[in-house]
């Protein structure tokens, strides 16, 4: 027993020296010393200029963490901006390190800012970061040594982290190669557990401007999430996106959509569930509200699927509106040929050019398209106002039927 007994003392010593150790370490290691230490570096390994503004704080008990300030990466260019961060904050468990496992409380980043530029030839001015600075490449190379023990260390552990929050955050994309670009702003993003298998809840939110596109957006996205990494799956229920805002003459933009997303990345798959969707927007001073539902619709390689769907839309102005109702069946999209069978649309239009009692047209027939060929063809009938005349429209009668509708809206 008395040996016990201090074999237990010595145990309880060196715990009680290490713990000490540890906290006098952490309390008088300032890790701000090895900043032109950490610069110099990144400078050398990459070409970049990296600034380390804000301190830089540690911690080891109860978890391994870190605090950073302000970093700034500069692009291939040391005079303009690649890569900022106001403040980032991550801490991960240590004994869960030593089997394996990477188990992360909680990642936040404030004042996220990215430059990202495709230059004429393709390039990404990331891509010297990523060991290549060759256009993009879809190609599957077999062989690659580097890209197997990458797989196989990476393997080894696992990450779990158990929140991501990103606020204040800016990423700028131009393409210099098609023109494009993409400015989002005020973005923010939450999420819950981010792990092998996990799922939690999904909170997005980003202005979103084009010059291209004369585009200016707000974005909204709520929802829940499931995520399996081994089955390359991601499954977003109860998805709520809400998107406001104008694009070139389309004005006061407000749109809601639900639905449910299912992704298969293994298989090339995306199926839309559930899908029920609103907007509303000024065209040229006509309000305009469109609704559609659809079960579910698919998109499986060059495939697409859709259930049968029903769309309406109204369109209202200077005392003249058209509303509009739109069956459309069943359907699918593949080898460039879309074939529609048994469609359906009802349209009513009220004008005082019109006469008092609205206009009513009603058709039906199937449609077929063949984008490869690009060859359309139609078999569709309709009545034209029943109450003042009776009349079958066969499918070349078509093409006049908009310029008489809208005629006295265009003048």
């Amino acid at each position: 027993m008395k040996a016990l007994r201090i074999t237990l003392l010595a145990l309880l010593v060196i715990v009680v020296v290490v713990v000490a150790a540890a906290a006098i370490f952490v309390a008088t290691f300032d890790a701000n010393r090895y900043k032109p230490q950490i610069e110099q570096l990144v400078l050398e390994q990459t070409g970049r200029t990296l600034k380390v503004e804000g301190n830089i704080g540690l911690t080891l008990f109860p978890n391994i963490g870190a605090e950073l300030g302000r970093i700034t990466l500069s692009d291939k260019d040391p005079s303009q901006a690649f890569v900022t961060l106001d403040a980032t904050r991550v801490s991960v468990a240590f004994m869960p390190l030593l089997s394996g496992q990477v188990l992360v409380d909680g990642v936040t980043v404030d004042g996220l800012s990215a430059n990202i530029i495709r230059d004429k030839g393709g390039v990404f001015n990331f891509a010297d970061l990523m060991g290549s600075t060759e256009p993009q490449s879809t190609g599957s190379g077999a062989g690659d040594s580097r890209s197997v023990t990458s797989t196989r260390t990476t393997r080894s552990f696992q990450v779990d982290i158990s929140t991501i929050a990103i606020t204040n955050a800016s990423i700028a994309y131009n393409d210099l190669q098609s023109g494009m670009d993409w400015q989002a702003s005020q973005l923010n993003l939450k999420t819950g557990q981010i792990a092998p298998q996990s799922s939690g809840g999904l909170e997005l939110s980003a202005a979103v401007q084009s010059k291209s596109l004369a585009l200016n957006t707000k974005v909204d996205i709520t929802g829940d999430y499931k995520l399996d990494l081994s089955g390359q799956t991601l499954d977003l229920t109860k998805l709520s996106t809400k998107l406001t805002g104008n694009w070139q003459d389309i004005k006061d933009i407000d749109t809601a959509l639900n639905l449910n997303l299912a992704v298969n990345l293994g298989a090339g798959s995306y199926t839309l569930t559930n899908m029920d969707g609103k907007l509303k927007a000024n065209l040229s001073g006509q309000a305009a509200d469109l609704t559609i539902k659809t079960r579910q619709a698919k998109i499986a390689g060059t495939t697409i699927t859709l259930d049968p769907s029903e769309l309406a839309m109204r369109l209202k102005g200077e005392g003249r509106e058209i509303s509009s109702e739109l069956k459309v069946p069943a359907f699918a999209f593949a080898n460039d040929e879309l074939q529609l069978k048994a469609l359906a649309a009802n349209i009513l239009v009220t004008d005082p050019a019109l006469g008092k009692d609205p206009l009513k047209v009603t058709a039906s027939g199937d449609l077929s398209v063949n984008t490869k060929s690009e060859r359309l063809s139609t078999q569709l009938t309709g009545e034209f106002d029943a109450r003042r005349s009776r009349r079958l429209l066969p499918w070349r009668d078509l093409p006049s039927l908009p310029s008489r509708l809208m005629s006295p809206w265009i003048n």
